[in-house]
């Protein structure tokens, strides 16, 4: 799923998009004549008119049903469960069957482009027509070295929401509805003012198995190392500090917390980071979590686009899937916060991690949850110095604590602001530390980290 920026794909379904029964259709008639879309015959055979025939023939390939290289023959994924003949669900009579061919045109930049960033990079869930062209526009300035125009880019807007309004949608059509399956997801809604929502939500009508399906194609992904930067060694960073009693600082890059609410008008993650590495920093920390700390998943693309330090993603790692899509950001450690987690589910976490070559950072607030993290192989032990209850902070908590560290990397989060605070925790053999809020509030962070801890 790596975008090329040179080849974006717009207007190539000839304003049709795909219907019920074209995948059936389609591969049947690809099977009895492997050159079917060029024949004399094709129009008489698929039942067709000529743009018809070309929509179908994009399909096929955009939702990954035949081989890139060689379009007249079926992908193992077509053939397994769309084969006219043998394939477990050819008439699309699974819901699930729609997840994947979802899932398949949303993970296909090159030749789905419209859908790839709507699904993957469109942050609104309220919009209009306008907003959704506006957004993309502004997109494909920045990504994209082709340019298209905004007659096809309107085209491709209407044609995906067309495909995707829900079952429930009041001015869905009758004929759409029986016509195009992706309706059933209901991924889309509209109401009565043009004003779009689109639900992310969790779903019941989904199997738990598709996640499997999900993960294992991520698997694949990064198992061709030439196609994922080898992530930075996070956890080496910060034991060639430890090992020289010199203060390893994680300088953390957020706009806002639930608590605070805004601490940095001002916000631009490459200019932060840039100053954090000048003034200092072993590694970087960033937010990504939109709803409360006012982040985006792409801030840890251009910190590492700018920025030759490793990089944590600061968010709440729950999920498998979460780990997987930290790695595709660029993410060099992930966040295990033991408050959120059983100690099962957290060595399982870890396990992933490690596997995908990624460090782990494990966080407690009391001794009950260090003895948890402790458990854990990651020599990365954080200990935050908030009460999540009431949100005071208190110094003790990481003072207390370090005494059960052995052997590991002890990492006080929260509540330095001053010499003193750094003094205190030197004098507790604490030298490692996650820095956020002090230096947000400053004119220049990187020169706040310098002189908190290297002045």
């Amino acid at each position: 799923m790596i975008f090329n920026s040179s080849a974006v794909a717009f207007g190539r379904n000839e304003t049709f998009s795909l219907r019920y029964n074209w995948i059936y259709k389609g591969l049947s008639a690809l099977k009895e004549n492997r050159e079917i879309f060029t024949s004399p015959d094709a129009l008489q055979t698929l039942g067709v008119g000529q743009n018809m025939k070309g929509s179908m023939k994009y399909w096929l390939s955009a939702y990954q049903l035949v081989e890139k290289t060689n379009p007249s023959e079926f992908t193992a994924f077509a053939s397994y469960l769309l084969d006219p003949e043998k394939g477990k669900d050819p008439y699309l009579e699974d819901i699930n069957t729609l997840w994947l061919l979802h899932w398949k045109l949303c993970t296909n930049p090159d030749l789905a482009t419209m859908y790839y960033w709507f699904f993957n990079n469109f942050t609104q869930t309220t919009f209009s027509k306008l907003q959704i062209l506006n957004a993309l526009t502004a997109w494909l300035k920045n990504h994209s070295a082709k340019s298209v125009s905004q007659k096809t880019l309107e085209r491709d807007i209407s044609l995906l929401l067309k495909a995707y309004l829900g079952a429930n949608t009041e001015d869905k059509s009758a004929e759409d509805q029986l016509e195009n399956p992706f309706h059933e997801l209901n991924l889309i809604s509209k109401n009565s003012h043009d004003v779009y929502n689109c639900f992310l939500r969790d779903r019941e009508t989904i199997d738990f198995r598709l996640l499997g399906f999900f993960i294992a194609e991520i698997q694949e992904f990064f198992s061709k190392g030439d196609m994922v930067d080898k992530p930075r060694d996070f956890t080496q960073a910060l034991t060639e500090k430890h090992a020289k009693a010199e203060p390893g600082v994680i300088a953390e890059i957020k706009k806002a917390s639930p608590s605070k609410g805004i601490i940095r008008e001002s916000f631009d993650p490459v200019s932060i980071a840039c100053a954090y590495e000048k003034g200092g920093a072993a590694c970087l920390s960033v937010l990504t979590d939109q709803k409360y700390f006012q982040g985006h998943p792409d801030f840890i693309k251009q910190v590492k686009s700018n920025s030759k330090l490793p990089v944590l993603r600061k968010d709440f790692i729950i999920d498998p899937y979460q780990i997987y899509e930290s790695r595709a950001l660029g993410a060099d450690c992930i966040l295990l916060i033991v408050s959120a987690l059983d100690l099962k589910k957290m060595k399982e976490l870890e396990d992933i991690a490690n596997n995908l070559e990624m460090a782990v950072l494990v966080e407690s607030h009391n001794q009950q949850e260090l003895d948890a993290a402790l458990e854990l192989r990651t020599p990365l032990i954080g200990i935050n110095n908030r009460d999540l209850k009431t949100f005071d902070v208190s110094l003790k908590t990481s003072i207390n604590l370090v005494k059960a560290i052995k052997n590991r990397i002890p990492i006080t989060e929260s509540g330095i602001f001053n010499h003193e605070d750094v003094k205190l925790m030197n004098e507790n053999e604490i030298n490692t530390f996650l820095v956020g809020e002090a230096f947000m509030r400053r004119t220049n962070p990187g020169e706040a980290l310098k002189e908190l801890f290297f002045n």
